[in-house]
């Protein structure tokens, strides 16, 4: 990444050949650029800030994507989520206008490669310190299954306390798999690119070796290859780094096979991984200066050392190692060796001991001469000696390439003699694996899909190597048994985690698409509401990016803005199914206030009334943020940035005949644990609070007073939905294998990627049910609570959240709900319905009032990225949703 200064001008840099664009002021989404940082051949870096939340954070905007590109960029991006000290964390990603963009934590102090340019030498203590925290980083990456590929200066991070933070996860692999780069693109990435990855099999060990050549640069100061790109590819591939001795003589030779053993070409002759790379650089520093003891037992002399020329040491017997013409000349006699005794030949000492009447009979300077010309030319001697020795070593480097590739040419040209044999192996290995996953299937489809991804790696060495009739039928067979065993197991799989992929038509129809037009409005939607008048009819209304309430009309276009509120900028809307609640504000004197909006026949909108938020309710930076409703109950939640465990909550009553109560708001301080991202209702005073790192709460409000929420606890697990669906899956697909973030049975609600709640009423059971809106795996998760646990379940006080009462007590919908320390409520699974491309950026959920259905605000993946209105049907009978989880 290129980094610009603080303040720009107007003049901006050249960026392709093209003067590069600034988005400075624009909007993506909910945030606001504010001024650009840097840019790549990936896109631009920008400064920006959440235009609800206020943080700061950067944003990577890559170019522009088209309707084929969309799909590849939001499987990847959701891959990219991890959490580690050493790690620039990932905090959101999306698409606006087919401008997709990662979110990340903002990095104050720049990169290492501004830290360190070109060129410089870095200290041999940093480099280890380095190191060490860059592959901590990876190593914990590489546990989680996902390769950086990207490692460089550009993208090792400083944090505030000048701790090193690996950026970019994934992103070079998301940007390439949206378009193709040009070498020169991929100039300043192709500097540290392993040999394997060069020929398209990028694997953990990759990032191993990029981490090798930027300590191969930090060291001497330049990188081992240099060239144009297809230059330093090739070197990569075929070129042996030169020794680092060369350039630093005085580097030990530990640290020197430490790296060179990184940099190895073939991946397998590397550390085992990262980890044991920057722990062996570190015990061969410690070797060096300090020589304390090892802090680990991987032996350096264990390491395959690379190919190099050695150097050669000549053996001496003189008092000094300087080179002969170097060596001051001494007045003693007894340091001038005889000509006479001086032999040269190879392998004898290059300087013989003086003989003892040479040492006990002094000379005068006169005698001298002689041995001085015979000194001198022993030093042509021995340069003579040197010239030759190397000229040795080149000759046998020659006829070891030679014979490496008449190996090489003998194998590939004999290699089919043992082919019959290697297609045994591998289909015994193949069978073994597909029948461990039969085997697995009825109980643990999760376990037999991890053997299927191991049969296929075995079933791809048979793919492209000559069989005969009788291999190829067998081949065959053992294909169509994998295939079919596949397809069982991603059935079975979303059967028993309750999954329901979404179609728009199949065996599985239970959801409708409705693009959104923006009509004349120029805005489009962003936050969705319903609701229906006294003869049922129903009308959808949509705050758009502009913060103005529309009506969308029958052909989903947004008209008529509403009058009512059309002088406000509306914060949020909510809906008990029968009234709308807007959150509004006037930024020119910073007052708040909800309008209780009630639908007339044509589905235009009245104001019934407003409720202004006391100014005394805003002290101590405390601003309305979020609106929740049911039925009459109306709770306005207020944030503070200055203090953000801490949150205010208002309550507020609606009347029998929909006006606002005269009686005084509730006023109740609650006890947060983290920043508040979304908040729904329940009946009863019910309320669930979302909070950013994905833990679930739910607070039953009391009348007045200090509420703390308490935890969700799920009785039934919730599994990570697969990559594919089984009528998907064919051989050329990858197998699609569980993810590590389910939650489990018995366990606090946390979903790590969800961005929305939403409750409603679903008439089949007459019970309100909790729905999860999560971004990271394309699902809504759909709950209710657990009949057979009522409402209460005592927990340990050291594991559950806890929770202290107000004055007053509040009410529960379905049971009675304790307040006191270590209690939880208990909820329980209905369903997930999950799709990378109908749920691939959710925006907002409301519930049908008449109960049959959810609605979700979406971009398609397929409708060049318009919002949508995606309609999803509550009332799938159980057959029927076997024959979804099929699709």
């Amino acid at each position: 990444m290129h980094i610009l200064p603080y303040n720009l001008d107007k003049q901006l840099p050249y960026y392709k050949g093209e003067v590069m664009s600034d988005r400075t002021g624009q909007r993506l989404d909910n945030y606001r650029l504010i001024r650009l940082l840097g840019f790549g051949s990936f896109g631009e870096v920008y400064l920006a800030e959440h235009i609800y939340h206020k943080n700061i954070v950067a944003i990577k905007v890559l170019q522009q994507l088209t309707d084929s590109e969309l799909p590849g960029f939001l499987n990847e991006a959701r891959t990219i989520r991890l959490k580690h000290p050493h790690i620039v964390q990932v905090l959101d990603f999306g698409v606006d206008h087919r401008i997709a963009f990662i979110v990340m934590d903002y990095a104050p102090n720049g990169t290492l490669r501004q830290r360190h340019p070109k060129g410089t030498q870095v200290p041999l203590e940093t480099v280890v310190l380095y190191i060490k925290q860059i592959a901590s980083a990876l190593q914990y990456a590489h546990s989680e299954h996902v390769i950086h590929r990207d490692v460089k200066p550009e993208n090792l991070l400083l944090g505030p306390n000048d701790e090193v933070l690996v950026s970019d996860f994934g992103i070079a692999m998301i940007a390439r798999s949206a378009r193709s780069q040009s070498l020169l693109e991929m100039a300043g990435t192709i500097a540290y690119m392993a040999p394997e990855q060069l020929q398209g099999r990028p694997q953990i060990a990759s990032d191993q070796y990029a981490l090798g050549i930027i300590a191969y640069e930090w060291l001497c100061g330049e990188r081992p290859f240099n060239g144009t790109a297809i230059e330093v590819a090739t070197q990569h591939v075929l070129t042996a780094p030169s020794p680092l001795h060369i350039k630093i003589p005085s580097i030990s030779s530990d640290i020197e096979q430490v790296v060179l053993s990184a940099l190895a070409k073939d991946p397998q002759s590397r550390f085992p991984d990262v980890q044991s790379f920057a722990i062996a650089l570190e015990q061969a520093y410690n070797s060096q200066f300090h020589q304390p003891e090892l802090t680990s037992s991987f032996p350096l002399n264990k390491m395959r050392p690379p190919l190099s020329i050695p150097s050669i040491s000549l053996e001496q017997n003189v008092a000094s190692t300087l080179p002969i013409s170097a060596r001051p000349l001494q007045t003693s006699i007894s340091n001038i060796p005889q000509p006479s005794t001086a032999n040269f030949n190879i392998g004898a000492p290059a300087i013989e001991e003086p003989t003892p009447s040479i040492v006990n009979n002094p000379i005068s300077r006169v005698n001298q001469i002689p041995l001085l010309l015979a000194f001198s030319k022993s030093a042509q001697l021995l340069s003579q000696r040197k010239f030759n020795i190397h000229l040795k070593y080149f000759l046998l480097l020659v006829i070891l390439i030679v014979s490496l590739l008449g190996a090489t040419f003998f194998y590939l040209l004999h290699s089919n003699q043992q082919l019959p044999l290697n297609i045994t192996n591998i289909e015994k290995d193949a069978t073994l694996h597909i029948d461990q996953a039969r085997k697995a299937l009825p109980n643990d489809p999760s376990t037999a899909l991890r053997q299927l991804s191991q049969a296929q790696l075995d079933l791809k060495h048979l793919q492209g190597i000559s069989l005969n009739s009788e291999q190829l039928r067998q081949f065959s067979d053992l294909q169509s048994k994998f295939v079919s065993i596949t397809k069982t197991a991603i059935t079975s799989y979303n059967q028993q985690g309750a999954i329901v992929p979404l179609a728009a038509a199949g065996p599985c129809v239970n959801v409708t698409n409705s693009p959104l037009d923006s009509g004349t409005t120029e805005t489009q939607a962003n936050i969705l509401a319903v609701i229906q008048n006294e003869k049922y009819k129903q009308f959808f209304y949509a705050v758009g990016t502009d913060q103005k309430l529309y009506r969308l009309n029958d052909q989903r276009s947004l008209v008529n803005k509403i009058s009512a509120v059309q002088d406000v900028l509306v914060q949020a809307v909510v809906s008990d199914g029968q009234r709308l609640v807007a959150l509004a504000s006037r930024p020119e004197d910073n007052s708040y206030a909800l309008h209780l909006l009630l639908p007339n026949d044509d589905g235009t909108l009245k104001d019934a009334g407003t409720a202004t938020v006391d100014q005394k309710y805003m002290q101590n930076d405390l601003v309305p943020q979020f609106v929740a409703a049911w039925g009459q109950d109306v709770y306005v939640i207020l944030t503070s940035k200055t203090a953000p465990n801490t949150a205010d909550m208002i309550h507020y009553k609606i009347s029998g005949d929909n006006q606002w109560e005269k009686a005084t708001p509730v006023n109740a301080t609650l006890s947060i644990s983290n920043t508040l991202v979304s908040v729904a209702a329940f009946p009863d005073g019910r309320l669930f609070l979302l909070y950013s790192n994905g833990i679930v709460q739910t607070l039953p409000f009391a009348n007045g007073g200090n509420l703390t929420p308490i935890g969700v606890v799920i009785q039934s697990t919730i599994p990570v939905p697969l990559s594919a669906t089984a009528a998907d899956f064919s051989p050329t697909s990858a197998v699609p294998t569980p993810g590590t973030q389910g939650v489990q049975a018995k366990s606090f609600l946390s979903v790590p990627g969800a961005s929305m709640l939403a409750t409603g009423l679903i008439d089949s059971d007459n019970a309100p049910h909790l729905f999860i809106l999560d971004k990271d795996h394309f699902r809504v998760i759909d709950l209710k609570v657990a009949q057979e646990a009522a409402m209460t379940a005592t927990v340990t006080p050291s594991a559950s959240p806890t929770s202290s009462t107000g004055n007053g007590n509040g009410g529960t919908g379905g049971g009675t709900v304790s307040t006191g320390s270590g209690t939880q409520l208990s909820m329980t699974l209905v369903r997930q319905y999950t799709s990378a491309n109908l749920l691939a950026v959710m925006k907002s959920a409301v519930a049908d009032p008449r109960g049959t259905s959810l609605y979700l605000l979406t971009q398609s993946a397929q409708s060049n990225a318009t919002p949508g209105l995606i309609s999803i049907d509550m009332h799938q009978q159980n057959d029927q949703q076997s024959a979804c989880a099929s699709s």
